[in-house]
């Protein structure tokens, strides 16, 4: 296996730990050597997160815990299943039950026709980064729901800056839990709460409703809830440039304010838990 780290992590060094976690697979940049990309980068940005982890990036000074993947989507989607392969891009799989017209598991390369994927080179991918990725933030929510009897988890992404909902309105941010499946309906509630005071657009479920990290991690019946959160490029980033917008500084303070709202939520939900329990 090639020599790179498929994603860093971060936690506070105060030694005080919130009961949140934020991951952001889709942030990562690095073209592993065997991908053999000689393209224009421009091509991939468009479908990364670019930002996503400056965004979030106070989050351990915070007391949180922070996944950010270092491998780009296109080698390897940290968001997709195992299942998740397109038959014309990985040889001898079956297309999932679920479709792969999401992007899958490996994604088509922008104006690139290539030989299909092996099964050793899946195999080096999923064993070189995306069960790493997954292993450790299963650690870090079972660590610190062990810890305060519950966790919170936030899977950061962004998206398109033109987002709207079925319904045509445009929106900042859109959470998904996957219709109430992967947290309990009231963290969807306080974070939208907190946005909105913001003077964020929110909308939930639509038009995503989040894929598998939140699918893999959420459980909310055993106290860890996980909610996709993603936000529209519009806040901090210009997509025909590929530059931050001036603004981005001033939005990532804003996020912060909502961090800080999400963390005092925890802190009240676990008091909650133990004098429920003590009682």
């Amino acid at each position: 296996m090639d020599n790179f780290n498929p994603y860093r992590c971060q936690e506070s060094a105060t030694g005080h730990q919130a009961a949140l976690v934020v991951d952001s697979p889709h942030s990562g940049a690095f073209l592993p050597p065997d991908m053999h990309w000689q393209g224009d980068l421009r091509l991939l940005l468009a479908n990364e997160d670019v930002g996503v982890d400056t965004l979030f990036a106070d989050v351990p000074l915070l007391g949180g815990a922070l996944l950010t993947a270092h491998v780009s989507r296109h080698y390897i989607d940290l968001n997709r299943g195992l299942d998740d392969l397109d038959p014309n891009l990985v040889a001898g799989v079956r297309p999932a039950a679920t479709g792969y017209e999401t992007g899958g598991l490996i994604r088509p390369l922008p104006g690139l026709r290539r030989a299909r994927l092996t099964q050793a080179e899946l195999e080096k991918r999923i064993e070189g980064v995306w069960r790493p990725y997954h292993m450790r933030l299963s650690h870090l929510l079972r660590q610190r729901r062990e810890q305060h009897g519950a966790v919170w988890h936030l899977n950061a992404h962004s998206m398109p800056a033109d987002t709207r909902t079925q319904a045509g309105k445009l929106v900042d941010v859109v959470l998904g839990d996957r219709h109430g499946t992967t947290a309990a309906p009231e963290f969807a509630a306080v974070v939208s709460e907190l946005c909105r005071k913001e003077g964020l657009s929110v909308a939930h479920n639509d038009p995503y409703a989040g894929v598998e990290c939140v699918k893999r991690h959420g459980r909310p019946q055993q106290g860890q809830h996980s909610l996709q959160f993603e936000i529209g490029r519009q806040l901090f980033y210009n997509e025909e440039t590929f530059r931050f917008l001036p603004q981005m500084e001033s939005f990532r303070i804003t996020l912060n304010r909502i961090l800080r709202g999400v963390i005092s939520y925890t802190a009240s939900a676990t008091r909650s838990r133990t004098l429920f329990a003590a009682e």
